[in-house]
This record gives C-alpha cells, sequence and structure tokens, in this order.
C-alpha cells in the first residue's frame, strides 16, 4: 500500500503525464526520475511494511 495525498484515480492520471513525458533514451530525465525517488520515496517503509525485510 503506498500513501498518496490524491485519491486513487488522480494519482493514476498524475503518473500517467509524468510517465508519459520522460523519454526513456534522455540520460538526464532517467537520472532525475532516480533522483526524485531516492529523495520521495522511503523503500524502507513500504519493505517493512510489506513483510520483506
Amino acid at each position: 500500500m503506498i500513501s498518496v495525498h490524491y485519491d486513487t484515480l488522480t494519482t493514476v492520471e498524475k503518473l500517467e503525464a509524468v510517465l508519459g513525458r520522460i523519454r526513456i533514451r534522455e540520460e538526464r530525465k532517467v537520472q532525475r526520475a532516480r533522483e526524485l525517488l531516492r529523495e520521495r520515496l522511503n523503500y524502507r517503509r513500504i519493505v517493512e511494511k510489506l513483510g520483506l525485510k
């Protein structure tokens, strides 16, 4: 389960909008996406909550 500020449909629409603009061949954008995930996604908490320790 992932907690977000929006309802499910809005979240999916926002993700689709972002992913639709990212071109995998553009290394700069891929690197920025990785940075944002590292900064804002709490992997440890997700793994913990899923019981995957």
